[in-house]
């Protein structure tokens, strides 16, 4: 995680904004999977067994996915340098078809962010609701960090294909995303101000100087 981060600060394109949007996403995902798993076995949820549970199984390879975009966005990233220093060297100044490839190539990656990171939000929400009380604010900090991923990737999105000469291509893929977005935006408005009510409670129901431990 250091190197990343030493990467990430290093005045160089890569990795960017679209690497720590795909992180993010990532993040979600293992705190949603850890909410989960705190969720599953417990006498006190075992009508959230099966919802726990299901989640318990999918979430894993979206982990994986989401990790794997954060080394894909700087390799799809450096061939749209190498096509932008190309159509330098041959003094062009118009889009070439190598350069549009690429750039079509580099949202690619942004939008299957988006598109995991809904799916992950739509997770945090069930486990926000339906899963361990004492993990809540984890479960909240997941659904924060995958409406990042997803706002973040959004303007991936956009950035990339802001000069292509496909605008069906464009406008099918930026109104992909923003519905990604606008759903997820959504979620967080429905289930933040609920959420944060049932810790304020619960906060409440404590007793001075004891911290309340996870079970």
């Amino acid at each position: 995680m250091q190197q990343f981060l030493d990467d990430v600060a290093l005045a160089q394109p890569t990795p960017g904004g679209g690497a720590c949007a795909a992180l993010a996403g990532a993040l979600a995902a293992a705190l949603t999977q850890m909410v989960a798993g705190l969720t599953v076995g417990r006498r006190k949820y075992k009508d959230a067994h099966e919802e726990m549970q299901a989640i318990l199984d999918q979430i894993p390879t979206i982990r994986t996915d989401l990790t794997q975009a954060i080394a894909d966005d700087a390799v799809v990233y450096q061939r749209v340098l190498l096509m932008l220093q190309q159509r330098t060297n041959n003094n062009e100044k118009t889009l070439t078809q190598a350069l549009e490839d690429a750039l079509v190539g580099a949202a690619q990656v942004p939008l299957r962010v988006a598109r995991l990171g809904h799916d992950i939000a739509d997770m945090a929400g069930k486990v926000i609701t339906h899963g361990n009380r004492h993990a809540l604010t984890d479960a909240l900090v997941a659904l924060l960090l995958a409406q990042t991923a997803v706002r973040a990737s959004r303007l991936g999105v956009i950035s990339n294909l802001k000069e292509i000469q496909d605008d069906k291509l464009r406008k099918r893929w930026v109104n992909e995303a923003t519905r990604h977005e606008k759903a997820v935006n959504e979620l967080v408005e429905t289930l933040l101000p609920e959420a944060e009510a049932r810790l304020t409670a619960a906060h409440g129901d404590e007793k001075p100087g004891r911290r309340r431990r996870r079970s």
